[in-house]
Parts: structure tokens; C-alpha cells; sequence
């Protein structure tokens, strides 16, 4: 149930956080699928927003993994956090 709620949270907060970076808003999808010890999150965004979404020198993408790492860890999860067009 713990694993369940953290993955909710992450879901959400990655949201929140793209949307915020992106001009296309109607283009932006969050997802996660469950492997055996990591949970996946894509963001996909269009692709005129995905150099947005990773930042200069990939700078908000780390960011947003170095937050997400937090939060799973809390949730006591494994993430990754992918982009896709």
C-alpha cells in the first residue's frame, strides 16, 4: 500500500513539474510502468518542448531525477525517471 501511494505521489509531483516547464501543455503525458525492483516514469512531451524538459546541459532533468530519487527513497522505491518525445 506504502509502495502504492509514494508511486502517486512521484506520478503527480513529476506533473506538477513538467507542466510548469512546458509551453505545449495539451501534449504532456506522465506515466510509470512497475518492473520487478524499479518503478519507469516517462514524461512525453511534444518534441519542441522536450529541450524544456532537459534543460541546458540536461540540467532540469537531473534536477527532477536527484527529487525523484528523494521521494522513492522515502516510499521505499527504486525510479527512473525517462523523456520521450
Amino acid at each position: 500500500m506504502e509502495q502504492h501511494v509514494g508511486r502517486a505521489e512521484i506520478l503527480e509531483f513529476i506533473q506538477r513539474l513538467s507542466h510548469a516547464l512546458i509551453d505545449i501543455q495539451d501534449h504532456l503525458s506522465v506515466s510509470f510502468e512497475i518492473g520487478e525492483q524499479t518503478t519507469v516514469f516517462k514524461i512525453s512531451v511534444h518534441k519542441d518542448d522536450i529541450g524544456k524538459v532537459l534543460g541546458k546541459r540536461g540540467r532540469n532533468i537531473e534536477a527532477i531525477r536527484v527529487m525523484v530519487n528523494a521521494l522513492s527513497t522515502k516510499h521505499q522505491l527504486r525510479a527512473v525517471v525517462l523523456v520521450e518525445e
